[in-house]
């Protein structure tokens, strides 16, 4: 299965995210390949700072899962690559009313680009208890989008991952948090099928 994480602009947490999602796959047992389209890098520096099991993706080989950290630009070629390859497209957002102007965009360009992948929207650096975190479900059913149940909090716990600490510096909650999210993600397809079948009986 092939996963891409994708956003217009940067700093929407694809990188974290994408990271999370690898290692949690391969905490699980399986082979997982990360590949990162990004110029700057920064989940490759990671992965190797971190000695992390997670194996930069060579073209050919065989994974399990390959997770995809594509550039912050959608018109950029290598995004476009990414979607038109993935089995699961994540389009990571912040919560603030202004990074949801950008997620309808992201989400027409997956869904046109790859009509066959699941996509969904992943809602990053959640600061629970605000007001901002009490209206996310509004602007999520006033662009009428579909996304995760699971979502990422602002901590700095995610931070350090990041940064080349790697698996063992999440405490066990953010560690299920992990684990919860790629479970959610790698089920999608199947979902999705379900979905479309329903869709169909009731045109039927």
């Amino acid at each position: 299965m092939k996963i891409a994480f994708l956003a217009k602009k940067g700093g929407a947490g694809k990188t974290t995210s994408s990271l999370l999602v690898a290692e949690a796959l391969r905490q699980a047992g399986n082979h997982v390949a990360l590949q990162d389209f990004d110029k700057q890098g920064s989940s490759t520096k990671s992965i190797r700072h971190s000695g992390s099991e997670v194996e930069i993706a060579v073209p050919k080989s065989q994974y399990t899962y390959i997770v995809f950290d594509t550039p912050p630009n959608l018109e950029h070629a290598a995004s476009l690559v990414a979607v038109q390859q993935a089995d699961v497209i994540i389009i990571v957002t912040g919560q603030t009313v202004v990074d949801f102007w950008e997620v309808s965009e992201a989400v027409e360009f997956a869904e046109k680009t790859n009509p066959r992948a699941a996509v969904r929207v992943l809602i990053n650096r959640v600061k629970s208890g605000t007001i901002l975190a009490r209206s996310v479900d509004d602007s999520v059913a006033a662009l009428k989008i579909k996304a995760l149940k699971t979502q990422i909090p602002d901590r700095q716990v995610f931070a350090h991952f990041v940064g080349g600490g790697g698996w063992n510096v999440l405490d066990r909650s953010a560690q299920a948090l992990a684990g919860k999210l790629a479970l959610e993600i790698v089920s999608l397809p199947q979902t999705s099928s379900l979905e479309q079948g329903s869709k169909e009986q009731a045109r039927a």
